[in-house]
């Protein structure tokens, strides 16, 4: 079993239910919406959240195993993206992703890129 196999599924569902509160309460509370479609409010945004958490968690997941699998530097990475290395710190062999998170599909594609680059040379 992977390390990070279940993080971005139970990452994704706290934030469904974290989101689901919040969207229900607020939306009880400040638009005095009945009981009926506050819950169909928590709802729709709580499974809002749960795509956008469960996506960015599973770009990160990919993210750090490509780089962990080719053992690619903050330099290696900076060059492969085309963003600076101070991007991309390396702690303790593990990758930090101090990049916006807006930036992140666009990093997992060139890393995708150079993943079966690297695989079809072999």
């Amino acid at each position: 079993m992977k390390k990070g196999q279940y993080y971005p599924t139970v990452f994704a569902t706290f934030s469904a239910i974290i989101a689901f509160i919040a969207g229900a309460a607020i939306s009880s509370r400040t638009f005095n919406l009945d009981m009926k479609w506050s819950v169909l409010v928590g709802m729709f945004v709580g499974l809002l959240f749960y795509i956008l958490s469960y996506f960015r968690a599973k770009a990160s997941v990919e993210i750090k195993r490509i780089t962990k699998k080719f053992n690619l530097t903050s330099s290696e990475l900076a060059k492969i993206t085309g963003l600076r290395e101070s991007d991309f710190p390396i702690y303790n062999g593990s990758l930090n992703l101090i990049v916006p998170k807006k930036h992140w599909p666009k990093i997992l594609d060139r890393l995708q890129e150079y993943e079966r680059a690297q695989e079809s040379n072999k």
